[in-house]
């Protein structure tokens, strides 16, 4: 986040993301694009980056 860029985290649904991470770009435009996603299981996370690919990122 401090470099500027988009960036994506995943954690299972039992885990809470530090504070700074949860919803990071709702705190001002200049943040960059932070998107967060729970999982089951390493094979969701494997399907979502193949099915999204870069838009995951936009």
């Amino acid at each position: 986040m401090a470099l500027g860029i988009p960036s994506v985290y995943y954690h299972q649904s039992d885990i809470r993301l530090p504070f700074m991470l949860r919803q990071a770009a709702q705190y001002s435009p200049d943040f960059p694009r932070c998107k967060e996603y729970e999982y089951q299981r390493i094979d969701d996370i494997v399907r979502d980056i193949e099915e999204s690919g870069t838009s995951l990122f936009d």
